[in-house]
């Protein structure tokens, strides 16, 4: 009965896939909140690791891009409000994470967050924000 229920059902494949970008959107703001309010160390640090990319000018400004794009984006995926554009560049951000692991040589258990979480916002990125949300709301 209850997999007739959740196979024949696409509002509930519809509220699943709201209820994985409102969680994972609430994890991004409780991630970056602390990298926004850490300041230009934190932000210098974290730009830093663009130096992975071959990137060595301006940490502090790719420090604080990469806070922002945790944490505002973090919004942005829970309200479904501009899902494409902040998955984006959570994307960008979890391939220097990812990254910044891998070339330390950090083993599989340490970048398999960031590995993962650049698959969900790829995913997310493809598929927009949904009917379960503001994006679709306003294309109305």
């Amino acid at each position: 009965m209850i997999k007739n229920l959740l196979s024949s059902s696409p509002a509930l494949k519809e509220y699943g896939f709201a209820f994985i970008r409102i969680t994972i959107g609430i994890l991004m703001i409780c991630h970056g909140f602390p990298k926004i309010m850490g300041g230009v160390a934190t932000w210098q640090f974290l730009g830093s690791t663009m130096a992975n990319l071959g990137i060595h000018l301006w940490p502090t400004f790719w420090g604080f891009c990469a806070a922002c794009a945790e944490f505002f984006g973090g919004f942005a995926l829970t309200l479904g409000l501009g899902t494409r554009i902040a998955s984006a560049f959570l994307t960008f951000t979890m391939i220097v994470a990812f990254l910044m692991h891998w070339n330390k040589g950090d083993a599989f258990q340490v970048y398999s967050a960031a590995l993962t979480l650049l698959f969900v916002f790829i995913g997310l990125f493809i598929a927009g924000g949904g009917k379960y949300s503001l994006d679709s709301y306003l294309k109305r």
